[in-house]
């Protein structure tokens, strides 16, 4: 099947998920991206999106988990491009072998998280073992009505055949709760852990 299509049958299948689980939610949060225009970077260096979170009726914190601020074209926070025609773009075909140095170590891919340094450089480093659920389950919290996060787009390695010229990008957050297993019982029932959807503002972005 085309990555296009695999693409598209995600989004459907993200929706499907985040539709079932927003009846589970009271919290209504809204995304913008503040920035009016954004650059993409080329690789190893991410693109730096500027984020305003909101909540109405905010009353006390709200908890948002697999929310990491290295945001990739695939996850629970994640970010979709798509052309003047509005057509969603594909990802790059060989994007794994620019994510791992060696594809075929799983094991140690695995066990590998991603940062961005001061230069906004994709770095990759060792998770150690017990900070590896901080690492996958990436709890950010709202502590406000209103406040404004830094994200990091992982776009030199999702898309880093994109064509010269102007397009369109977005971010979608959903959430049912990091998991039915009994650890995370605490966090699936904690009140404050947000369960549904968001989608943010569509804004352009420039590939020179």
């Amino acid at each position: 099947m085309h990555k296009k299509n695999i693409s598209s049958l995600f989004l459907i299948f993200l929706f499907f998920v985040a539709t079932t689980a927003i009846a589970q939610n009271t919290h209504e949060i809204n995304f913008r991206i503040v920035d009016s225009v954004i650059i993409k970077k080329n690789y190893p260096y991410a693109t730096k999106v500027n984020l305003e979170i909101s909540v109405q009726d905010f009353q006390n914190k709200i908890f948002l988990y697999q929310f990491d601020k290295c945001v990739s074209s695939c996850g629970r926070l994640t970010y979709f491009v798509k052309d003047e025609d509005q057509q969603e773009v594909a990802m790059y075909q060989d994007w794994y072998s620019l994510l791992y140095k060696d594809p075929k170590n799983e094991p140690k891919c695995q066990s590998t998280g991603f940062f961005v340094n001061s230069r906004q450089k994709i770095i990759r480093k060792q998770i150690p073992h017990r900070k590896q659920n901080n690492y996958d389950f990436a709890k950010y919290e709202i502590n406000a009505k209103q406040q404004k996060i830094t994200l990091y787009l992982l776009l030199s390695i999702f898309h880093k055949d994109l064509p010269k010229g102007k397009y369109y990008l977005y971010l979608v957050y959903y959430s049912d709760g990091p998991g039915s297993a009994s650890v995370f019982q605490d966090i699936n029932n904690d009140n404050r852990t947000f369960k549904g959807s968001v989608v943010s503002n569509k804004v352009k972005l420039i590939v020179e």
